[in-house]
């Protein structure tokens, strides 16, 4: 391990199965540890072909070594020095560093006891901030960035992950976007780095965990460029005491987008029912903006801006529209997206079911709507106070009467049908009492025989025991 340590770079090639790191890594002496430190960082300088279970047991040795340091400055140097390792991994294996360092964080939180938290707060933070510093590095390229996102919805993300990574995740990454992403960087960038809490609320369960996602990230991508910022706003947040650094790098308008992919989200059969109005209330508050920068027409309203709600009756009609569809039924919202996607006599079927299911619901709406009786009877009480024409009182009375015999009617079938649900329900309640009472008396005439029977069998049994002595006593008298 020394001579690791003091080795030069090139005589640090992998050869022969890696060194076995956690026994110095995890001493309690500090000399100890930093020389395994500078020994981890030269190992992992080559490892080209590092497979995920040696990384994993190379992190969690980091980790003990992390748990066993001490004083704020030390922890400090040790947490830089740890979390900068993947500057020095090959940039093939860098995706494999982030995956395994959460997924030792996730695996040992629930061990960290309340003295240590802080400590591995701070490693987490400058973890997250080096990830993002090498994703720069690399140049941003999109299908990078996407396979960052995947690892960061599969890992910390993800809806098992332990919620204290959760909560410190939603709290600081769009800070630490913001710290270390260039300005001009593109939208779909920045789109991509955000979606993973867009999956996460769909999934989550707690309703804290959502406000939280909605106050520390949505809120903050469609308030930042949107046209109902004011002057006075802005002079009051410059004002403020503890305002952010300078340097962090704009918000990007992504109003569009964030209206279309919280409508998808909210819209998608596999989102919890539990968080389908509250991304509904999100979308539409999206799509309102979006509209707002467009009429207003400034820099931040550009022609994606004004094309898209330009677009937007097209989008209606395709089936995809930006406000939340008449909840008919489950069966209908069911439905509905598999319509696009299905043959075209497939589709006419469906269509026309759903189209059955809607006429039925408008019938049930109607049903249960009341009857428009003053709106008629002011009408009749004006027609009352001119003179009629020739002809016109007979034809009102027999209008009126007709309806009349058509409410009477339909008011008659209600009452039958009522009445027939009345009966029914009145001779299974009467039946299942009869029952009831049957059964009751039958167990009551049980336990009375059973009780008599009980009082029988000693009387049986001593008129059996007179009998036999009756019997001994004749054969004596005999002999």
């Amino acid at each position: 391990l020394v001579d690791m340590a003091d080795a030069d770079d090139g005589d640090c090639a992998l050869s022969g199965p890696p060194p076995k790191f956690g026994r110095h890594l995890a001493s309690s002496d500090k000399e100890t540890r930093d020389k395994a430190v500078k020994a981890v960082t030269r190992y992992l300088k080559n490892a080209h072909d590092i497979t995920a279970l040696e990384l994993f047991k190379v992190w969690k040795a980091l980790f003990y070594c992390m748990w066993h340091s001490d004083k704020r400055a030390v922890q400090a140097d040790l947490a830089e020095r740890l979390t900068g390792l993947i500057h020095v991994m090959p940039p093939a294996s860098q995706p494999l560093f982030v995956q395994v360092f959460w997924g030792t964080m996730s695996r040992e939180w629930h061990g960290i006891d309340r003295l240590r938290l802080d400590k591995f707060y701070m490693l987490m933070r400058l973890a997250l901030g080096h990830m993002l510093q090498a994703l720069c590095d690399s140049g941003l390229d999109l299908a990078t960035v996407q396979q960052f996102a995947a690892v960061m919805r599969d890992g910390p993300l993800s809806p098992r992950a332990p919620r204290g990574i959760h909560f410190f995740l939603v709290d600081n990454y769009l800070g630490a976007l913001r710290k270390t992403l260039p300005d001009g960087t593109a939208g779909e960038t920045w789109a991509a780095l955000v979606e993973p809490f867009f999956q996460l609320m769909g999934q989550v369960e707690e309703g804290h965990l959502l406000r939280r996602v909605t106050e520390q990230v949505v809120v903050p991508l469609l308030h930042a460029n949107s046209p109902t910022d004011t002057s006075a706003g802005a002079e009051r947040e410059e004002g403020e005491e503890g305002e952010e650094e300078a340097g962090l790098s704009a918000l990007p308008y992504l109003l569009p987008e964030l209206s279309d992919r919280l409508f998808d989200l909210a819209s998608d059969p596999s989102t919890r029912e539990e968080n389908r109005s509250h991304l509904y209330n999100l979308q539409r508050t999206a799509e309102g903006l979006a509209g707002a920068a467009a009429d207003k027409g400034g820099a931040k309203a550009d022609a994606a801006a004004v094309s898209w709600v330009a677009d937007k009756p097209a989008r209606r009609r395709a089936g995809t529209a930006q406000t939340k569809p008449a909840r008919v039924g489950s069966a209908v919202q069911a439905q509905a997206p598999a319509a696009l996607t299905q043959p075209a006599s497939q589709a006419a079927e469906t269509q026309e079911a759903l189209r059955g299911m809607i006429s039925k619901a408008v019938r049930n709406a109607e049903r249960k709507a009341p009857e428009p009786a003053p709106a008629a009877e002011g009408q009749r009480l004006k027609r009352a106070k001119r003179p009629a024409a020739p002809g016109e009182a007979e034809a009102v009375d027999a209008s009126e009467s007709t309806l009349h015999h058509a409410a009477a009617g339909k008011a008659r079938k209600t009452s039958a049908q009522a009445e027939i649900g009345a009966t029914a329900a009145a001779g299974v309640k009467a039946s299942s009492k009869a029952a009831s009472r049957a059964a009751r008396t039958a167990d009551h005439e049980a336990d009375q025989a059973e009780t008599a029977e009980k009082k029988k069998r000693p009387r049986r049994e001593a008129g059996a025991e007179a009998t036999a002595a009756r019997a001994r006593s004749t054969r004596r008298s005999a002999k």
